[in-house]
């Protein structure tokens, strides 16, 4: 069991830090955009419109969603949420084994968490929104005409990724943890005919 422990520990540790790069750089990148004479970072979606709207002073904002700010909200709970795995990880590989029961405890607790977000950047991404805001409803190949400026394809695609890869991880988890559970019954069965 410690293996299996140190096994997923270390996979968790490696994901959190490629994802804390990841979220940080995207963050970074939101902030450059918001930064410059045409606020770049904002994607202006409204219902029912399959391309980012342009805002003008008699625009009825009632309707109209900044998937920009969206995004960015989704990348700072990313990164706040990977900064704290990182850091159960390293705790959990570390840890004496009187913390045994804290350890497994937080590990129980941060997953539910990581699920639960997991389930959100999920929704959004293939939301209206999330569709809107990454360009899935543009003409591609893109061309000058068709490429449109208001698009956040990149963070998009990233959110595309991040979704497909820690539900990808969560199966991976699952799928040990039952196999090692089968495989602790086999032997139990094994030992109890033996005696």
């Amino acid at each position: 069991m410690a293996r299996l422990n140190l096994w997923a520990a270390t996979g968790q540790f490696v994901l959190s830090v490629l994802f804390i790069a990841n979220f940080s750089y995207f963050m970074i990148q939101h902030s450059r955009k918001a930064n410059q004479p045409i606020n770049m970072a904002q994607c202006m979606v409204r219902a029912g419109i399959n391309h980012p709207i342009h805002v003008t002073a008699d625009t009825n904002m009632d309707f109209v969603i900044d998937g920009g700010e969206i995004f960015y909200y989704l990348f700072m709970m990313g990164l706040s949420l990977n900064f704290i795995l990182a850091g159960q990880a390293l705790f959990s590989c570390f840890a004496a084994r009187q913390c045994a029961t804290c350890v497994r405890a937080t590990i129980i607790m941060l997953n539910v968490v990581l699920v639960l977000f997991q389930c959100v950047v999920t929704y959004t991404r293939y939301s209206h929104v999330g569709k809107v805001c990454s360009g899935d409803y543009l003409i591609k190949p893109y061309t000058l005409e068709t490429r449109d400026l208001n698009v956040l394809e990149m963070e998009g695609e990233f959110l595309e990724v991040y979704v497909f890869a820690s539900w990808i991880w969560n199966v991976i988890i699952v799928l040990t943890l039952m196999n090692h559970k089968v495989g602790d019954e086999i032997s139990n069965d094994k030992n109890e005919r033996d005696d």
